[in-house]
């Protein structure tokens, strides 16, 4: 039960973020493997409120072109 509410909470929080939440968990899961399974141990590049600008707007929704 609280892997789920934690699950949501940061699903939630990246949706306020206006953060893809596919691509965040994506790059976040490849580097829980490239540390041996394990969480990051800098957890400020997964952090939208303290992630740097750069990284915000990798990480940040796009809209797509207009078809107009």
């Amino acid at each position: 039960m609280e892997l789920a509410a934690w699950f949501f909470t940061v699903l939630t929080s990246l949706k306020i973020w206006k953060i893809n939440q596919k691509l965040w968990l994506k790059g976040y899961l490849e580097a829980c493997i490239a540390n041996d399974r394990k969480p990051p141990e800098d957890l400020s590049q997964w952090l939208p409120w303290q992630m740097d600008e750069t990284r915000l707007k990798e990480l940040r929704i796009h809209d797509p072109p207009s078809s107009s």
